[in-house]
């Protein structure tokens, strides 16, 4: 781009209208099923918010297919993945730290009705101009990124790359129009290498074509008012869902083969691409996510009464629970029982005392601790998510009790009501269970809060505001024990340990854990025809404690494979 912009400023705008010439043949393409274009909207593309299953204005779902949007844009991780791997650069460009900020309409980044404001189409294009003249520019590079014929053909080059970055094979048309580009390009350098300028065109207009930033669906036939994907549709589809990431080589290859047309097939490249190292970046990120963990460690606490306890801790804390997620979905393959029941953190010298490990035993770097099985039972009982959840001097049941109940449970918890008072100060003979008690044991708040928050929070009140273990609360022993109505049965329990482990094994937790990767895999909120597939789904994980297989079972699900039919 630098290059462009200094010597060859009076040839710039001429390569910007080829370009962009060759994106409005693109554009019209794409468009006119209420896509929005690169810079505006349409009611296909309005965000449906967080709480929303489908945008007002869309088509509902059918027969337990729920309704997609057919041009899912690429999230701002999925742009750098997807540049990453279609060139074969060696790491992403970060580039898209400098884009706009996307709204934050959903739990997960991979929320696929997403628009493109004027700054952000300003982004693509500067992003599309750097990473391409680093790439031509550079004989290694530009060799690295497609195969030895494609370097000495200007068709087989735009087939190849242009293939990869649609995800299906390219037009005749397309072909023959980007192909004029890299035709035109010499005359819009000074010297040089001429094939390399036109791979740089070339690979600029791939970049900012809507092909490339939205995943275009374009299947229309309609069979039994359900629309069925191509192979290269659901083999997008499996790639941004397992690897937030473009179809590799060989899964192009496999949808030539015609191994995605059928459900035995997908399952068994859903498993082969979960065995990948490309599916840790998903894997851990889902939880991420789902957990709030880029939070963990930033809550401040009372100085005097948890003076080790300073916002340094906060990188740890993250990586811990980074580390904690890897260990349990990838390393064990297990899915949400294994998370709420595993007695392991990674600790070092400054956050092993949390859990009333020695310091002496660890260095600076996290390592793997076995916990005590009877005080600690997984992510619900790990300093990260306690002392997210508790207060500056304080536990905090109730913070505790709604993050439970919406996370792990997926309850519908009404908004609170204006004007709450605050907590009273905790007197010389009470405990915080007893205070908290007070507060909300009566009407309005007793309806909530003896039901759905109170009884899951107080299970945790043997840990502090920072997360470590105590017996007494204000020179009182500590109260754990509680009731829960728990898929429809009351269960009671003693402490967090066994909460988790009533949690562990309640369809209503497997119910929800399953709806939140539906979220995740989908871009998008199940909606009311999906609710019989979460029934199923739930089923399925509670039989087998096995990411692999839950995610098989979604993979294989009709809502991932087809669309409800579009009726005006």
């Amino acid at each position: 781009m630098s290059r462009l912009n200094a010597a060859l400023q009076p040839t710039r705008a001429a390569g910007l209208l080829a370009v962009l010439s060759l994106l409005a043949g693109c554009q019209g393409e794409v468009l006119g099923e209420g896509c929005p274009s690169c810079g505006g909207s349409s009611n296909a593309a309005a965000g449906s918010g967080g709480g929303s299953t489908t945008p007002q204005g869309t088509p509902r779902g059918v027969d337990g297919i729920g309704w997609s949007t057919r041009y899912p844009r690429l999230s701002h991780a999925q742009w750098e993945n997807s540049v990453r791997d279609l060139l074969r650069l060696d790491a992403p460009t970060g580039l898209t730290s400098t884009f706009s900020l996307d709204p934050d309409d959903s739990r997960f980044d991979t929320f696929a009705v997403r628009t493109v404001s004027a700054n952000m189409w300003l982004d693509y294009q500067r992003g599309a101009e750097t990473v391409a003249a680093q790439v031509a520019s550079d004989p290694m590079k530009l060799a690295k990124a497609v195969s030895a014929s494609a370097l000495r053909d200007a068709r087989t080059f735009i087939t190849e790359l242009g293939g990869r970055a649609f995800r299906r094979p390219l037009t005749d048309a397309e072909v023959t129009s980007h192909l004029a580009l890299f035709q035109q390009a010499p005359q819009l350098f000074e010297g040089g290498d001429a094939f390399a300028h036109g791979a740089e065109m070339v690979i600029r207009a791939l970049l900012q074509s809507p092909h490339f930033l939205y995943r275009v669906e374009s299947s229309i036939a309609v069979q039994d008012h359900k629309i069925w994907l191509s192979g290269y549709e659901v083999a997008a589809r499996l790639s941004y869902a397992l690897w937030n990431s473009l179809p590799s080589t060989e899964l192009f290859a496999a949808v030539q083969a015609g191994e995605l047309g059928n459900v035995d097939g997908i399952s068994k490249w859903t498993k082969s691409m979960l065995a990948d190292a490309r599916a840790k970046g998903p894997l851990v990120g889902f939880h991420d996510q789902l957990f709030d963990v880029e939070n963990y460690g930033t809550i401040s606490k009372n100085a005097t009464r948890f003076p080790t306890f300073t916002a340094a801790l906060a990188p740890a804390l993250q990586q811990e629970a980074r580390l904690f997620f890897e260990e349990i979905a990838v390393t064990r393959g297990a899915s949400v029982a294994g998370l709420l029941t595993t007695p392991v953190a990674f600790v070092n010298a400054t956050t092993a005392p949390f859990y009333g490990l020695t310091a002496g035993s660890y260095g600076d770097a996290l390592t793997k601790a076995d916990l005590d099985p009877a005080r600690r039972a997984g992510l619900l009982t790990q300093v990260g998510f306690l002392s997210k959840y508790g207060s500056q001097s304080q536990s905090d049941p109730i913070l505790r009790g709604v993050h439970i109940s919406l996370d792990m449970l997926c309850s519908s918890l009404p908004a609170p009501p204006n004007d709450i008072p605050p907590l009273p100060e905790q007197l010389p003979d009470q405990t915080n269970r007893q205070r908290v008690e007070t507060l909300t044991g009566v009407a309005p708040c007793s309806a909530c809060h003896n039901t759905f928050i109170n009884p899951l929070g107080f299970a945790f009140e043997s840990y502090d505001a920072v997360g470590q273990w105590r017996d007494t609360d204000n020179g009182k022993p500590v109260n754990t024990a509680a009731s829960y109505m728990l898929d429809g049965q009351a269960v009671s329990y003693d402490g967090a340990v066994q909460l988790s482990q009533l949690l562990a094994k309640s369809t209503t937790v497997h119910r929800c854990y399953a709806e939140h990767w539906l979220e995740y895999t989908l871009g998008r909120r199940p909606s009311e025809e999906e609710q019989g597939v979460l029934d199923s789904l739930a089923a399925a994980s509670l039989q087998s404690d096995s990411i692999a297989n839950l995610l098989s079972s979604i993979t294989a699900l009709e809502t991932f494979r087809a669309r409800p039919e579009e009726t005006p």
